[in-house]
């Protein structure tokens, strides 16, 4: 494994072969700037702006230092111990994507890295549509892979009334799925059936990315938040692809494949694609859906969820010989604790909302580990929270014969490893694997670590793992 040196606060320019020489980061498609400023990491890749604020500490050996790279979607991290600061150092990693955690080897240690669900990313999502796609035009249907700036299109504003606009821009770019993430961040394409939405609509299948809107009912729907897995699904066949988007002067509602759907708005990630042909509006400020969309972007559960229905409705018609997919539920939360000394603890009491552990002398750091699920994925996709929550954790005491103390770096402290931020609510839900300091306990025997644990579940799991527990 090949030596890096850490870096400490500043900016940096990380060129694709340095970030290649480690032999960590293969799919890497430009070079990344990065800024380390404290606990917070910034950096942009291919025209994409990210942060990510993070906390760590694991013991004795806290996680000092993070700079990181983008591979067209893939966040890779390379860290050091404290013991290591300003000297090279070997590393190597793998993710976990589903407990959120980096799993890093340094100079033969191995170390577990949270990452805080502050990550964010502006313009990540690329709303657009696949080769072949037909637009309407006042001459006729154009695939949208062939539509160049200046060509007209036909729209229609938002008051019924028939228009047309001008090209403004048109780009491409290519896709590389990831295929251990949740599909609807992975980068398939939804396929939209023909006659999906209603009869002639689409006139064949429509194949567009996740976050791309349809015009439904007078507002724009991401269609991730229509896929049924029968007439609207993701089609995990297609694993890479080209992508293309037009920008007509104002945003606009056109016609792709008989689907009312949307021209691009430029939120901030025109520079993800090429363009070729005569540039004319590249340096124009970045638009908002919330002053500049031609009609409103909707993602509220009681406007999209009877749409869905009434989709998911015409399923059977659609697609009749396609099974909807199977959603196993589970109200287990496999709640249990990983302590900083290596051992693994389940509760040994639970009632009223309060879980119990007998925690050991001198453990000082533990892992607050259970399933965890998004809701779009427990209730359905046109529910948007799209958040992997575990357990929603209240108090937190420690006690033995001497007294009671209580523990609250979880609830004060912000933001904090594989936890979401605190809200209203005296619970703070964690990620399925969150980090809590034990440093602040004033009695180092054996005692009784109590929890407080709201309502938490149900769960999705798999098949096979609903099928054992039935065994069992």
């Amino acid at each position: 494994m090949a030596p890096r040196q850490v870096i400490k606060n500043g900016t940096y320019t990380l060129t694709l072969a340095d970030l290649s020489s480690s032999g960590q980061v293969s799919n890497v498609f430009s070079d990344v700037t990065v800024t380390v400023s404290g606990k917070t990491l910034s950096f942009t890749a291919n025209g994409t702006s990210y942060s990510y604020t993070y906390d760590y500490s694991w013991g004795s050996t806290s996680l000092n230092e993070i700079i990181a790279g983008n591979g067209h979607g893939g966040y890779y991290i390379i860290t050091t111990s404290k013991n290591n600061i300003g000297t090279s150092y070997s590393y190597s990693y793998s993710s976990n994507t589903s407990k959120n955690q980096w799993n890093v080897t340094n100079n033969g240690k191995n170390y577990t890295l949270n990452q805080d669900s502050t990550m964010s990313s502006s313009g990540s999502f690329d709303p657009c549509f696949l080769a072949g796609t037909l637009i309407q035009t006042p001459n006729g249907l154009v695939a949208v892979e062939d539509l160049k700036i200046g060509d007209v299109l036909s729209i229609t504003l938002p008051n019924g009334t028939a228009a047309t606009r001008k090209v403004i821009w048109a780009g491409s770019n290519r896709k590389q799925t990831f295929p251990w993430q949740h599909d609807d961040e992975a980068g398939y394409p939804v396929r939209i059936l023909k006659n999906a939405i209603s009869e002639g609509v689409p006139f064949k299948d429509l194949l567009v990315t996740a976050e791309h809107c349809l015009f439904l009912n007078g507002h724009f729907i991401p269609a991730r938040m229509l896929v049924n897995g029968r007439s609207i699904s993701y089609d995990r066949s297609i694993t890479s692809y080209d992508y293309y988007h037009v920008e007509t002067e104002d945003h606009a509602i056109i016609t792709a494949d008989g689907v009312q759907t949307e021209t691009y708005l430029n939120t901030g990630n025109r520079g993800m694609f090429s363009q070729s042909g005569t540039l004319v509006s590249l340096t124009s400020p970045a638009k908002s859906w919330e002053a500049d969309a031609a009609v409103p972007l909707t993602t509220d559960r009681a406007i999209v969820e009877p749409i869905f229905r009434e989709i998911e409705a015409r399923a059977e018609h659609v697609a009749p010989h396609t099974e909807a997919p199977q959603t196993v539920l589970t109200s287990d939360s496999d709640l249990h604790l990983l302590c900083d000394n290596g051992c693994t603890l389940r509760p040994v009491k639970t009632e009223m909302g309060k879980v119990e552990f007998l925690l050991p002398a001198g453990v000082r750091a533990i892992q607050i580990m259970s399933r965890a699920s998004r809701p779009s994925d427990v209730v359905g996709p046109f529910l948007d929270d799209r958040r992997t929550l575990g357990v929603p954790v209240g108090n937190v005491t420690i006690s033995n014969a001497k007294g009671t103390q209580q523990i609250t770096s979880h609830q004060t402290k912000a933001p904090l490893a594989g936890w979401y931020p605190t809200d209203a609510s005296r619970y703070r839900w964690t990620a399925g694997s969150a980090w809590l300091s034990l440093e602040e306990r004033t009695e180092d025997g054996m005692v009784i670590l109590s929890m407080e644990i709201a309502g938490s579940g149900p769960y999705v799991v798999s098949i096979d793992e609903a099928q054992t527990a039935l065994r069992a």
